[in-house]
C-alpha cells in the first residue's frame, strides 16, 4: 500500500452549481412550457456522465440525450429514471438493449422502424410495450433523417407497424451559430412539413395500436445556436449542448490564419457560467540561457534567457499538441506562453513575467485565476478547432473533482460507483484546492474525510 497520499498533477474542477445556474438561465429564454433536453453525450462533453446526468435529473431537467445506446444503458444503471432520447443511429443489434431499457431512438426511416418492431415482438415483455422513436427530420444537416420531401410518404409507412410509438418529431440545425440564411431555410422547410406530420401522427395514434391517454406528441429543433438566437425556443424541448455547460462562442476555424475567440455580446456571454476548470501544476523550474531549444522537434529557440516552468499536463491528458508555441496557461494570474511542442505528458511555459513562482504551483489551462480568464473557447483557437473538441478531448486518465452537487450525498453515493472520474468530491465550503489539500492531510483515497463541510470522497476503478 502506497504509504502517503498522492498528489494530483493534473484535473478538472466541475462546478454543480455552475451548472444549476445554467440551467435556470436557458429556462428563462424560452417558453414557459418548453422543457429541456440535455444532451450527455460523450462524457457529458467530457464533465462526466453520471455525475452530470444526476445532477441534471435532480434540477428539474426533463430529458437526457446521449450519442449511443450504451451510454443510456449506463444511465439506467446509474439509477437515473428520467426518459432518455439516444440521439443517434441505433444499430439493430442495439435495440433490443432500447426496448428492455425504455430508452427512446432516433429514427431516420421506415427500414430502422421495422428493426424496432422486430424488437419489441422479440422482448418478451407485456403486450402494451412499444418501442419509443423520435422521427428525424433532415431540412438541411444531411447527416441523419428523413428528407422533409420524403417524410410523409416514410411517417406513412410507419404508422402502420403496431409495436412502434412515434413519440417526437425533431430537426437538426447545421450552422445556426453562424449561418442564419441557412437556419432560416432550415426552420422554415421544417414548419412548412410539420403540420402534415403531426396530423399523421395523430391519425395513426386514433386508429391504430389501442393506445389510450398517450403523452402529447413532442418537437423539438432548437440547438444551443438556436436557443442563443431564439430560434425553435416555443417548441416542446431545446437541446442545449455546449451552451448548458457555459463553453459557447467559438470562432470556427477554416484554415488560414487562428482566429482570435469570438467576442460576442449576446446573453450566453455574459449570463451562463463556465462549469468546467481544468488544471495542473508546475513540477521542475529552470533557467535556460538564450540560444537553447525546448521540446521535440527544437521548434522554439530561446531569444534570451528566460525562467521556464515544466507543467504536467500534456495531450496524454487530452491538451492539443497543436496548441504548441501558441496557447498560454494561468500562473499566480499571470498568462505564460508555451514554449516548444506539447509532449504526452508534459508542457514547457514561460515563466519569467511570475513572481516568486514554485514547483507545486497551480497552473490553469481552462478557467480563471484570480482576475484572469482563459475558455475552452481561446484554447480551441490556439488548437484551431472548437471548445467541443477540448473539453471532449480531456482524458479519463484526468480526475474530475465534484464541487457543490446537490445529487451527492452519503445515502446515494454508492450511484456514483459508474463515474469515470477517480474521486469525487462535494463540498460547500471552500475551494477545491483546499479540499484537495485535506484529503491528503486527512485520509487516502477511499476513505471519507468528515468535518463542517460535507466531503465525500471515493475511488472509482470504472
Amino acid at each position: 500500500m502506497c504509504p502517503s497520499p498522492i498528489p494530483s498533477r493534473c484535473w478538472a474542477e466541475i462546478d454543480g452549481k455552475a451548472l444549476r445556474h445554467n440551467i435556470r438561465v436557458l429556462r428563462a429564454h424560452v417558453a414557459p412550457a418548453t422543457q429541456i433536453l440535455a444532451p450527455v453525450k460523450a462524457n457529458a462533453y467530457g464533465h462526466g456522465i453520471v455525475p452530470i446526468a444526476r445532477e441534471l435529473a435532480r434540477a428539474g431537467v426533463e430529458w437526457l440525450g446521449t450519442a449511443s445506446v450504451a451510454e443510456a444503458v449506463q444511465l439506467r444503471e446509474a439509477g437515473i429514471t428520467i426518459p432518455i432520447l439516444m440521439l443517434g443511429a441505433a444499430l439493430r443489434e442495439e435495440m433490443d438493449a432500447a426496448v428492455h431499457m425504455g430508452i427512446h431512438l432516433t429514427l431516420s426511416s421506415a427500414r430502422e422502424a421495422r428493426w424496432l418492431n422486430d424488437a419489441v415482438e422479440h422482448a418478451g415483455l407485456d403486450s402494451q410495450t412499444t418501442g419509443n422513436a423520435h422521427l428525424k427530420i433532415d431540412t438541411g444537416m444531411g447527416r441523419l433523417g428523413i428528407w422533409h420531401q420524403d417524410m410523409l410518404l416514410e411517417l406513412k409507412q410507419i404508422s402502420q407497424l403496431p409495436h412502434v410509438r412515434i413519440a417526437g418529431l425533431m430537426t437538426h440545425f447545421a450552422s445556426s451559430d453562424t449561418d442564419p440564411e441557412l437556419t432560416r431555410r432550415q426552420w422554415t422547410n421544417f414548419q412548412r412539413h410539420l403540420a402534415d406530420a403531426v396530423s399523421e401522427v395523430n391519425s395513426s395514434r386514433r386508429t391504430s395500436k389501442g393506445q389510450r391517454d398517450e403523452p402529447p406528441l413532442l418537437v423539438h429543433a432548437a440547438n444551443s445556436g438556436a436557443i442563443v438566437n431564439a430560434i425553435g425556443t416555443s417548441l416542446d424541448l431545446i437541446r442545449p449542448g455546449i451552451v448548458m455547460y457555459g463553453a459557447y462562442g467559438d470562432t470556427p476555424w477554416e484554415g488560414g490564419d487562428i482566429p482570435e475567440p469570438a467576442k460576442v455580446s449576446h446573453w450566453a456571454a455574459t449570463e451562463l457560467h463556465r462549469v468546467l476548470t481544468w488544471k495542473s501544476r508546475v513540477t521542475l523550474l529552470r533557467n535556460v540561457p538564450a540560444g537553447r531549444t525546448l521540446s521535440y522537434g527544437a521548434t522554439y529557440t530561446l531569444p534570451e534567457a528566460q525562467h521556464i516552468a515544466t507543467v504536467s499536463a500534456g495531450y496524454g491528458d487530452g491538451y492539443h499538441r497543436l496548441a504548441s508555441n501558441r496557447a498560454e496557461v494561468l500562473i499566480r494570474g499571470i498568462r505564460c506562453p508555451i514554449r516548444g511542442r506539447v509532449t504526452m505528458d508534459q508542457i514547457l511555459v514561460d515563466v519569467s513575467a511570475v513572481k516568486d513562482v514554485a514547483e507545486g504551483d497551480e497552473v490553469v489551462l481552462v478557467g480563471r485565476q484570480g482576475n484572469a480568464e482563459i475558455s475552452a473557447c481561446e484554447v480551441a483557437s490556439w488548437a484551431q478547432t472548437i471548445s467541443y473538441e477540448v473539453l471532449t478531448s480531456i482524458s479519463p486518465r484526468v480526475p474530475r473533482v465534484y464541487i457543490d452537487f446537490d445529487s451527492l450525498s452519503p445515502d446515494t453515493e454508492h450511484v456514483w460507483n459508474n463515474c469515470n472520474a477517480e474521486f469525487v468530491v462535494s463540498s460547500r465550503n471552500g475551494t477545491a484546492s483546499q479540499i484537495n489539500n485535506r484529503v491528503q492531510q486527512e485520509g487516502r483515497p477511499g476513505e471519507h474525510a468528515n468535518g463542517n463541510s460535507h466531503i465525500a470522497i471515493r475511488r472509482h476503478t470504472a
